[in-house]
């Protein structure tokens, strides 16, 4: 919900897609474990960018209807 309020705003119609990932900054621990946190992060992120762009090769612009645009 946060990250929301933080995206940019573009005129007309847009789709914007949240996808709640853990914030890095507030990672507790020394830094070996904060490293590991991190790492793991990005790898979510890798995955989650990884079957949006195979879902785009699979339906293309397609994929787009079902989701509800931002006026």
């Amino acid at each position: 919900q946060k990250a929301s309020e933080g995206c940019p705003l573009f005129p007309g119609r847009a789709l914007r897609y949240n996808w709640p990932f853990a914030d890095p900054s507030r990672i507790e621990g020394d830094r070996e474990t904060q490293l590991a946190a991190i790492r793991k992060i990005r790898d979510q992120i890798k995955l989650q960018i990884e079957a949006f762009i195979a879902e785009y090769n699979q339906k293309g612009l397609k994929m787009f209807l079902s989701v509800e645009p931002i006026a």
